[in-house]
C-alpha cells in the first residue's frame, strides 16, 4: 500500500467556460465537483494503476465530510484527522486559458497537528507527502512531520513548495518534485541547475524539476537527465500531481531512473489533457512514454 499524507485537501470545482473575460460575467457550460487538493489527487492516480492507497488527511466542517464521503465511494483508504477549521474550496476556470483561484489551507491547532502527527507513525512501503503547508504549522511542526515520515518509510517522496520544501530535503527523501518557480524560490538560486544542486546538498537524493514547456529534469549525485514531450492543450493543474504519482510507482517497482522520468513526463503530459486534475488515460502512458528523448 502507498500511503499520501497531505495537510491541504479540498474541495475541487472546475467550471468550463467559452472564454474567461475579467470583468464580465460568465455562462458555466459543465462543473465538475470532485474531493481534491494535490494528495488526493495523486492518490486518484495510484488508485487508477492499480495500487492499493491510504490518505492521511485533516478534514473539518461541511466540506470535509463531503470529502470524505466522496472517497468512501472511490475504495481509497481514508484515515481521517477531524479539525474545526473548514476544509476549503479551490476553483479552476478552463476557457481558452486556465485561471485557478485557491483557498488558503484550513489552519489546524497545535493538538489537531499532534493528532495527526501520531497516525504516521506505523511503517509504510511508499509514503508521499504533497501539498501546500497551512500557515499555522511552524517550522518545528514541519521538521517533526518530515522526520517521523522519513522515519516510518522505505520510500519517500515530497512534493511542496517554501521553506517546508527545504526542510523536506534534510530529511534525505528518495524523490522531491517541485517546478522551476517552486526551486528557484525555495533555494534563491536564479538558474535551475544550481537550484537543483543546492537540494542535494541539503539531502534530496533525487530531484524531479519539472519545467514547464521545456519538458523536466532529473538529478542525482551522479548527474542529470533531461526530456520533453510535445505541448499539450488543455488544463495543467493535475500535471505535477501525476509525474508524483507515476515518479512513486516508479521507485515502488525498482525502475531505472530513465524509466522513472520517461513515466512521470508523460503521464504530467496526460494529465493536462484531462479537463479535472487527478486523471490520466493509462492506455497511453506506456506508448507516450516510449517516445521521450531522454538526453544526458
Amino acid at each position: 500500500m502507498i500511503r499520501v499524507v497531505s495537510l491541504s485537501p479540498a474541495i475541487d470545482v472546475t467550471y468550463e467556460l467559452a472564454e474567461l473575460n475579467p470583468g464580465q460575467s460568465h455562462r458555466v457550460q459543465a462543473v465538475h465537483k470532485v474531493p481534491g487538493g494535490k494528495g488526493v489527487n495523486v492518490a486518484r492516480i495510484l488508485q487508477a494503476s492499480g495500487q492499493q492507497v491510504k490518505l492521511v488527511l485533516p478534514l473539518g466542517g461541511e466540506s470535509g465530510a463531503w470529502i470524505a464521503s466522496e472517497l468512501a465511494a472511490t475504495g481509497i483508504t481514508l484515515q481521517e484527522t477531524p479539525i474545526a477549521a473548514e476544509t476549503r474550496t479551490c476553483v479552476t476556470m478552463v476557457g481558452l486559458e486556465t485561471t485557478v483561484v485557491n483557498e488558503p489551507a484550513a489552519v489546524l491547532k497545535p493538538e489537531e497537528f499532534d493528532e495527526f502527527l501520531n497516525q504516521l507513525f506505523e511503517q509504510a512501503e511508499v509514503t508521499i507527502f504533497n501539498g501546500s503547508v497551512p500557515n499555522s504549522v511552524s517550522e518545528n511542526q514541519l521538521q517533526r512531520l518530515f522526520a517521523t515520515l522519513r522515519d516510518s518509510s522505505r520510500v519517500l517522496v515530497v512534493d511542496t513548495s517554501g521553506p517546508a520544501l527545504l526542510l523536506a530535503s534534510a530529511q534525505a527523501p528518495d524523490l522531491i518534485k517541485p517546478n522551476r518557480e517552486e526551486a528557484l524560490s525555495a533555494t534563491g538560486e536564479t538558474n535551475l541547475q544550481a537550484a537543483v544542486e543546492g537540494l542535494l546538498k541539503l539531502g534530496a537524493r533525487r530531484v524531479l524539476a519539472s519545467d514547464g514547456v521545456r519538458g523536466a529534469l532529473l538529478t542525482t549525485t551522479a548527474g542529470s537527465l533531461r526530456t520533453k514531450l510535445p505541448e499539450v492543450a488543455g488544463n495543467p493543474t493535475g500535471a505535477g500531481d501525476a509525474m508524483v504519482a507515476i515518479a512513486a510507482r516508479q521507485l515502488l517497482i525498482g525502475a531505472s531512473d530513465r524509466e522513472l522520468l520517461a513515466q512521470a513526463v508523460a503521464a504530467g503530459s496526460l494529465a493536462a489533457a484531462e479537463l479535472v486534475a487527478g486523471v490520466i488515460d493509462f492506455q497511453r502512458l506506456e506508448a507516450l512514454a516510449a517516445t521521450a528523448e531522454i538526453t544526458g
